[in-house]
């Protein structure tokens, strides 16, 4: 391994080519990281004041480059991996060919034009991918629209690559000549890097990591790509086929978003999958886990074996993730439902049972019993106000566990889940009703309040089905949440206790899309609204004339009862004797420590 100081002109002059690995990331440089070196060019525009000579007496450190010798071609071109350093070598060539284009807008056979291309984009004696002095293999559309921009071609697809590319013209634009000619000098000559310069004996991964592993650059999963497809070696032929087949598409399955508090699916998935056996792992320590596993498999061929595993419940956890990816609706209203209520610590559990289910260990019956039985235990424990912590630890164990108890998974699961006492705290039939009837519920997590609601409207089928993912449908107020004088009036005396005390309770609540039109309106006058409702709901309310307290307090009695045969308790109907020796099992496995 060398390491020196060279400016850009050393680093990319003679017949080179540096090639971006394909399962290096794509680019991702933005507006914000342009400006930045932009102003950085600009500062030595002037400082050199119009003179081209000055430029070679400033310096401006670009940080490192570390590139790894794999080939020679038969005309003399030295092809280099480009291990690290390729999102500012992108943006300079990006640069370099506006500036060749706004020198050439003027003049084709400018003498400045011609060196830009021949000495520093192009290796002008080769053809076909080989003329590009840097070439990304990667697999997206950014890359079509660079090498266009290489070689002078239109037609240029929407990616950060064009974007990058109409942010240097812009600034290019109306300068003068011998400006144009100071900032080539100015890249060329005063741009600096340290070039690591790799032997084909050393380990271009120990470089990558000291570079990258303890920066925020790449995301966890940046860092499994590439080190599994170092461990994977083979042939740059080999190595694309084995990423179009298996992880280009699984990538694809979780884009990051574009907000800025964006959430990486893709990391989080991964540490799903590692965690799925009951190993306890942090955000942090994916890549570092997943590391350790690789190494540990010596084989090349378990090493891909682990990759296509990886691919195979990525299909998995992206139809959890977007339960409309999944084509039987009976599962993908049961996911839908559990993804309301923010059930992320099941998907290790869930990716075991889905594979069950695939690989058809269990039948879809049984993989339906097994999500209501989820919906039940989180729903249950949510009414009782049961605090969440514990369950990360809890329920990516729940798999191994039920399968070490043995006979039917279902049964196994509902059993585990269905114990009173920590860390599952399930709640019993009588705890369970009473939370039900009096425990405020509006407040806390609305989404899962109109699921509640939502589940006891389409009890017992009802022929009038209605669109209950429309947004307008909200959960209501009988009583309202501001009283009007009206209100208080026909509460009595004790208005205030009975609102502080039973206006956020289920007895108070109901789906109605005429929620801004009912307001605080007197009961009579919602109760026109309520009854002409196709909501079966609100069909309770047919009849009455008045809402107090006692009104409130009959409608959760009757809400309860529908609430207990649709969560009934979870060890209801299985063998007494069984369940007896399971419980005994299932004390003893929860004295046990947690396998890593």
């Amino acid at each position: 391994m060398k390491a020196n100081g060279k400016n850009l002109q050393s680093i990319i002059e003679g017949q080179k080519q540096y090639v971006v690995p394909l399962f290096q990331r794509g680019y991702t440089w933005k507006k914000k990281n342009w400006e930045t070196f932009w102003l950085d060019l600009a500062d030595l525009l002037e400082i050199c004041q119009g003179d081209s000579d000055k430029a070679e007496d400033n310096e401006h450190f670009m940080g490192a480059v570390v590139t790894l010798p794999f080939e020679t071609t038969k005309k003399g071109t030295a092809k280099l991996f480009l291990i690290d350093g390729q999102q500012r070598l992108i943006t300079i060539f990006i640069l370099l060919a506006a500036l060749h284009d706004e020198v050439a807008n003027d003049n084709d056979d400018n003498d400045l034009a011609k060196r830009i291309k021949d000495n520093y984009l192009l290796n002008k004696s080769q053809k076909g991918t080989d003329i590009l002095k840097l070439f990304p293999t990667q697999l997206q559309g950014d890359w079509d629209s660079f090498m266009k921009i290489m070689q002078g071609e239109e037609g240029l697809e929407e990616s950060l690559i064009t974007e990058a590319y109409m942010f240097f013209g812009k600034k290019l634009e109306g300068k003068k000549d011998i400006e144009l000619l100071t900032l080539t000098s100015i890249i060329t000559n005063c741009l600096m890097f340290v070039h690591v310069e790799l032997d084909k004996d050393d380990d271009p991964y120990k470089i990558f990591e000291s570079l990258n592993f303890k920066g925020e650059k790449l995301t966890q999963a940046d860092l499994v790509r590439n080190y599994f497809f170092m461990k994977i070696g083979g042939s740059q032929k080999e190595q694309e086929e084995i990423y179009k087949k298996y992880w280009n598409p699984m990538q694809h399955r979780f884009p990051i978003g574009e907000k800025k508090e964006r959430i990486d699916k893709f990391s989080e998935y991964i540490r799903h999958f590692l965690i799925r056996d009951g190993a306890e792992i942090n955000q942090g320590d994916v890549y570092a886990v997943l590391k350790r596993k690789i190494d540990s498999v010596k084989d090349r061929t378990k090493v891909l074996d682990l990759l296509k595993e990886l691919a195979n419940f990525a299909i998995y956890y992206e139809r959890l993730i977007y339960p409309e990816k999944e084509s039987n609706k009976e599962l993908k209203d049961r996911i839908s439902r559990l993804n309301k209520i923010q059930v992320t610590v099941s998907y290790p559990f869930l990716l075991n049972v889905y594979h069950d289910y695939t690989t058809n260990c269990i039948s879809e019956v049984d993989f339906i019993e097994i999500l209501d039985a989820l919906e039940n235990f989180y729903l249950r424990r949510f009414i009782c106000k049961i605090p969440t912590n514990g369950l990360n630890k809890f329920l990516p164990t729940l798999y191994r566990d039920a399968k070490e108890l043995g006979g039917n998974l279902v049964t196994s699961v509902k059993v585990i889940l269905a114990q009173p006492k920590f860390p599952s705290s399930y709640p019993q039939d009588h705890e369970f009703a009473d939370a039900f009837k009096k425990k405020p519920l509006y407040g806390r997590s609305t989404e899962t309040i109109r699921l509640i609601l939502t589940r006891i409207e389409l009890f017992e089928n009802n022929k009038e089905r209605v669109n209950l993912d429309d947004p307008t449908i909200t959960v209501e107020h009988i009583m309202p949440q501001t009283l009007t004088k009206e209100w208080e009036n026909s509460l009595g005396e004790d208005w205030k206790r009975i609102q502080e005390e039973l206006g956020n309770t289920i007895g108070n609540l109901t789906l109605s899309g005429y929620n801004p039109e009912l307001s605080n309106k007197e009961f009579l006058e919602k109760l026109k609204r309520l009854i002409e409702s196709s909501l079966k709901l609100n069909r309770y309310f047919k009849g009455l004339t008045v809402w107090d307290a006692a009104a409130i307090q009959k409608r959760a009695e009757h809400l309860t009862e529908i609430a207990l045969k649709i969560w009934p308790h979870l060890g209801a109907g299985l063998d007494n004797a069984n369940n007896s020796e399971i419980k005994k099992t299932t004390r003893r496995r929860r004295t046990q420590k947690p396998k890593s």
